[in-house]
């Protein structure tokens, strides 16, 4: 319920603390006083449009605040949640008007933009005037206070999956689609790729080997050079040794034994030179045998970054594009039989949700019937006895089906007889319709479940039996809810557990609205008051005695 209500500096409205009850609040006064101007504030902190013409002449800012005593439990307190603010119990809302008309909002002292404010606070108050154009004038808000009306959640929870299960279906085929069609135009490609891929035939690590390989044979031509100066200097010494060693074995007859070591040591020397001068020649043979040139080597690694560059993969991951391209052709010759099976699955997922989306029209039909009869049988009372209230049920389009089902729902009226039927916000008159609002809210009362109600001169132009009726229904609602209403109304005021009156007075050459509580006496002087007008007779307050003693 809304506990506090805090205003400064609106319009002409200096300073107002408000403590609200539960139960039935009545506010009067007369025309003129300053009522409407506590349900601006009050439409301002819950989100509505700001205007530097709430701001009140001489003042810097205009603020209003507003506390609302909540069950943990209430919706308002998860999307709060969702939005990063911490809330448990108590929710106090602030806005703030500068002079220019720019306004910041505050939900428990932590900044909110707009936009939340007016997320939540259909979830708090619920605000009924003869000029409105929200809540059950809103058409889109239909469907749902039908069904929670119904209470067929099982069937709602039947159609909403069955129409997931479509959405999954409709979806997998429309990407299979997608990608049949894309690898049909692209199957020359594809097969394309495929041939050439295996004519190149590449390997995972190829392109590092050949790279490798291609760096030594870019050395090789140094390697000849050394080999053929290494071949060239072993001969060099071959012949110096060898001249040494027929000199040496020329001296053996005369030295006898003195040169026998040292010409062991040339013939090993010999020999080694030798065995040199062969290990030379074996790796120049060996490179000169070899299968892969330098230009083979490149060749082939080029030709692997090419066709690398051209997939926008690496080298190494060929093979892989190998098979994905041999899939997306196997595709193409095997989809018609996964297509079907799909289609065929689909078309059944179709069946099973307009199935469950039947059920659940079949069951909002005999609950809109059950629901327009309640409502009717509220209107005489109300001086509406003349209007017919039916809630219409029309199928959408198949493109415009959803998981809530294949219906448009909307509460219709005509005001007399042998008019069509027409939406609410198309018809009827302020009065009318405030009171048409208020029967609909009393049959609805117990499902809606919004903690308070707001009412602007429900009664407009009736009284009476009428404002009698009135009364009484809202009486009826402030047992499920806070009511808060604006009357002119004798009848209505005199149902309030409470009851609020605002004044306008003229102070140090300014207006100003202020809101006093009334009881005993002074009540009766308003009730009064409202009956007879500014001189009360003594036959007017008999009159407000007996509607106070109800």
């Amino acid at each position: 319920m809304l506990t506090h209500l805090s205003i400064r500096d609106v319009v002409l409205i200096t300073s107002l603390d408000l403590e609200l009850e539960s139960g039935l609040t009545v506010l009067t006064g007369e025309t003129g006083a300053g009522k409407s101007i506590i349900l601006d504030a009050l439409s301002l902190v819950l989100g509505a449009r700001s205007d530097a013409r709430l701001v009140r002449s001489g003042a810097k800012q205009a603020s209003v605040t507003a506390s609302f005593d909540l069950p943990p439990d209430h919706p308002a307190f998860a999307a709060l949640g969702e939005n990063g603010i911490d809330a448990k119990d108590e929710l106090i809302i602030r806005r703030v008007v500068n002079a220019d008309g720019k306004s910041k909002a505050f939900v428990n002292d932590q900044p909110v933009g707009v936009t939340l404010l007016k997320e939540i606070s259909p979830l708090l108050v619920d605000v009924h005037g003869q000029f409105d154009n929200h809540g059950l004038m809103d058409p889109a808000t239909h469907r749902e206070l039908l069904d929670r009306f119904a209470g067929h959640e099982k069937l709602l929870a039947a159609a909403r999956d069955a129409y997931d299960d479509r959405q999954e279906k409709i979806l997998a085929l429309e990407n299979l689609r997608a990608v049949a069609a894309k690898a049909q135009a692209d199957e020359a490609f594809l097969r394309a790729s495929v041939q050439e891929l295996d004519d190149l035939s590449p390997e995972v690590g190829e392109e590092q080997k050949l790279a490798a390989r291609r760096q030594f044979l870019q050395q090789q031509e140094k390697l000849f050079e050394v080999l053929r100066a290494s071949d060239d200097r072993l001969q060099s010494v071959e012949n110096s040794v060898s001249d040494i060693r027929r000199q040496v074995d020329k001296l053996m007859d005369k030295a006898g034994d003195a040169l026998a070591p040292l010409s062991a040591t040339l013939n090993t020397l010999y020999d080694a030179i030798a065995h040199a001068q062969q290990e030379t020649e074996n790796v120049a043979r060996q490179l000169n045998n070899d299968d892969q040139s330098l230009e083979q080597s490149e060749a082939r690694l080029f030709a692997l970054r090419a066709l690398a560059r051209k997939h926008h993969c690496t080298a190494d991951e060929l093979p892989e594009k190998r098979k994905e391209f041999t899939q997306a052709l196997l595709l193409i010759e095997d989809q018609g039989d996964f297509m079907v099976r799909l289609e065929k699955e689909t078309h059944a997922a179709r069946e099973q949700y307009v199935a469950a989306a039947e059920k659940l029209s079949i069951s909002r039909n005999a609950a809109g019937e059950k629901l327009a009869r309640a409502i009717h049988k509220e209107l005489a009372p109300l001086k509406l006895e003349k209007a017919n209230f039916k809630i219409a049920l029309d199928a959408v389009s198949e493109s415009a089906w959803s998981a809530n089902g294949i219906d448009q729902i909307r509460f219709m009226v005509a005001t007399n007889p042998g008019q069509p039927h027409a939406p609410l916000h198309k018809t009827a008159s302020g009065g009318e319709m405030a009171r048409l609002l208020l029967a609909i809210k009393v049959v609805l009362a117990k499902i809606e479940n919004i903690p308070v109600l707001v009412f602007d001169e429900v009664d407009t132009g009736i009284g009476g039996a009428v404002a009698e009726a009135v009364g009484e229904r809202l009486e009826k609602l402030s047992k499920d809810a806070q009511v808060i209403v604006i009357t002119h109304a004798a009848q209505v005021a005199a149902r309030g557990a409470h009851h609020l009156q605002v004044s306008k007075s003229q102070k140090a050459k300014q207006t100003e609205t202020s809101v006093v509580v009334l009881a005993g006496k002074e009540r009766r002087e308003e009730i009064a008051r409202m009956i007879s007008g500014a001189e009360i007779s003594n036959e007017a307050r008999a009159v407000a005695d007996k509607l106070l003693a109800g």
